[in-house]
């Protein structure tokens, strides 16, 4: 039966995540200050920091971008998860990897994945997109 039900919710996942496409201008091509940050960060020039600490700063060469083992990090799609108008950046990785912010001339990382009792996922849902923690661990009984 569980495993019924979680087909079920991974099919429904996949069904609102392809109906989730960008509704605007297509013919809007200029790169703004957010977009342009957040390629500095990709590119290595600067650092991301923790919404939530500061003090706490990673740069993409901190992440293990080696595709072959299952903790490694790639560089995702460029998505408005928090609805604000503006795209963020999805850090492909371990347990969901990692979503970036830029606002106020800083990167900032504003979700993370911490395991399988924290899996990172997002969808789209009456227009707008929910970010989604989830537990991932399967009781067996």
């Amino acid at each position: 039966m569980k495993k019924i039900i979680m087909t079920i919710a991974v099919g429904v996942m996949m069904l609102t995540l392809s109906s989730c496409g960008k509704t605007g201008n297509p013919e809007e091509t200029q790169m703004d200050a957010a977009g342009e940050l957040l390629d500095l960060f990709i590119n290595g020039s600067i650092g991301a920091v923790d919404s939530t600490d500061q003090t706490s700063e990673f740069y993409i060469t901190d992440l293990n971008m080696d595709s072959g083992e299952w903790d490694s990090y790639s560089v995702g799609e460029k998505v408005d998860l928090d609805n604000d108008g503006e795209e963020e950046l999805i850090i492909n990785g371990p347990y969901g990897g990692k979503y970036l912010d830029a606002r106020d001339n800083k990167v900032y990382e504003f979700a993370a994945g911490g395991g399988t009792a924290l899996a990172l996922s997002y969808t789209c849902y009456d227009g707008a997109v929910w970010i989604l923690y989830s537990n991932s661990m399967i009781n067996s009984y």
